[in-house]
């Protein structure tokens, strides 16, 4: 079905400059194996960021695991990976990839990110090898000191997935990317920071940055030996030509649909969007609706508008039949949101007309 409105339209950059990178990149013959686009772009996220240590991947995916293999290792089909069940099915299927078993835990209503009490519980609950939490929609949350100080209790590793997190802050106007040992973030086309498919993961920790950049060629540590655990994950010069081009535009899409976010505050009515969400970077805008609303019946009326809604993430990972037989703390949280929550465009395709007629969906009486 198309849309007038769809929920994610990809920004990149113009096609000439994109062309104009191209020829270069084709002259110089160079076209992967960390080239000076990648360094460059590289470098511009270290900038960015305010960070040490980045290492670019080939997708967000294979960053995630590898940052589970450098610094978790390799499972033995027993110990335990703790994950909200309220997140992207990669996380998990990143953590089966390398023996380990999803362990769900419960979120924050008003964050939608992990709640600390919770981990504490489901560490105490079996043999646990590490922490893998989610900042949200990019939504960088309150908790995130809190994790870290559950981690080093327990002495686990503890990576961030701020998938669509890349320009985002936390809320006491930090860049998301400098918590925990590392967090990992895409350029999937539906991103932001869009290069079409793409990933990063950082660190304050420059030695296990240059170990997370090794796992991406083969575990190759400067010769044409392999030292460690490693896969072919390495980004190309094209999508880094393209990301550095992004990181100049970033500032620009981000106040767009901040500008967006300001209109939906205006009309919204009794639904609300989670904490910190005005310092994310709105790949779209997650809303919770009221208690009680119909989500399948606002998603419809929206259809008929010419706008298209999605339900991310629901349904929650416990309930996908992969993860089914997976162990999981209590989740009556994530059970209360998952069919309340629905994703809004906020792209620069959306108007203040656009909101208003969103809005006059979402403030009928019969939801």
């Amino acid at each position: 079905m198309s849309f007038e409105i769809p929920l994610i339209r990809a920004d990149f950059p113009p096609v000439e400059d994109v062309a104009a990178d191209y020829e270069v990149i084709m002259a110089s013959g160079r076209f992967s194996n960390f080239g000076p686009r990648e360094q460059r772009f590289r470098q511009g996220i270290a900038r960015r960021l305010g960070v040490p240590g980045v290492a670019t991947y080939s997708s967000a995916t294979i960053g995630l695991v590898a940052a589970l293999a450098t610094l978790v290792g390799i499972g033995d089909g027993r110990r335990r990976i703790v994950l909200p069940s309220f997140t992207f099915a990669a996380a998990a299927q990143a953590v089966e990839m390398l023996d380990f078993v999803p362990a769900f835990v419960d979120v924050d209503e008003r964050t939608l990110s992990a709640d600390p009490d919770r981990i504490r519980d489901l560490i105490e609950d079996g043999p646990t090898a590490g922490l893998l939490l989610a900042n949200p929609f990019g939504i960088g949350s309150a908790a995130a000191a809190d994790w870290e100080r559950v981690a080093v209790t327990a002495q686990l590793p503890l990576i961030i997935d701020s998938a669509a997190g890349f320009g985002a802050e936390y809320p006491d106007g930090s860049p998301v990317g400098g918590h925990g040992d590392a967090e990992v973030f895409s350029f999937h086309a539906t991103k932001p920071l869009a290069v079409g498919e793409g990933g990063a993961v950082t660190t304050a920790d420059e030695d296990l940055a240059d170990q997370l950049r090794s796992a991406s060629n083969f575990g190759f540590d400067g010769g044409r030996e392999s030292v460690r655990w490693g896969l072919n994950g390495k980004l190309s010069e094209l999508h880094a030509a393209i990301g550095i081009r992004q990181l100049d535009r970033l500032d620009g899409i981000l106040a767009e649909r901040r500008r967006v976010l300001g209109w939906f505050s205006e009309a919204l009515g009794r639904h609300r969007v989670p904490d910190n969400v005005e310092r994310s970077t709105l790949a779209f805008l997650p809303l919770i609706l009221d208690e009680g609303a119909d989500r399948d019946g606002v998603v419809a009326a929206l259809a008929a508008e010419g706008v298209e809604a999605r339900t991310y993430y629901a349904p929650a990972l416990h309930r996908h039949p992969r993860f089914a037989g997976a162990p999981r703390g209590p989740l009556d949280v994530t059970e209360r949101i998952e069919d309340r929550v629905v994703s809004l465009p906020v792209h620069e395709g959306v108007t203040r007309d656009v909101v208003a007629r969103m809005a006059r969906v979402l403030n009928e009486s019969d939801w």
